[in-house]
């Protein structure tokens, strides 16, 4: 009896495995970036990283996710590009309201303004 019960586990394992993977990719339209609940940090600098944010095209919630930058300070990033154009270097973060050296430094390592579509 151990071994069709050990069966039946193991399916609803790789079901449920398969569900949480479908939810940690989400569904959007091929290379759009996709938020989801499950992926909502960033690796430490140094480690393998490839994606990194581009503050010109971001929205909010893709903001968000950089280290020390909350909705406000996201709100506040959306607002000066739409007030003053793109962003022509990382530094020019430090024209936002709230965004201090300290801040983006924290950031430097996962955002680009290159790119603008």
């Amino acid at each position: 009896m151990k071994k069709p019960v050990t069966g039946i586990l193991l399916c609803c394992a790789c079901i449920l495995l398969a569900f949480v993977l479908g939810l940690a990719v989400g569904r959007g339209r091929p290379g759009e970036l996709r938020i989801t609940e499950t992926a909502r940090s960033l690796p430490a600098p140094g480690e393998d990283f490839t994606l990194l944010i581009n503050i010109n095209t971001a929205s909010a919630e893709e903001l968000e996710l950089l280290p020390g930058i909350g909705e406000t300070y996201a709100q506040n990033i959306i607002d000066y590009r739409e007030a003053h154009g793109s962003f022509r270097s990382p530094e020019e973060l430090l024209n936002v309201e709230g965004i201090g050296q300290s801040r983006l430094e924290a950031i430097l390592d996962y955002i680009t303004v290159g790119g603008t579509p």
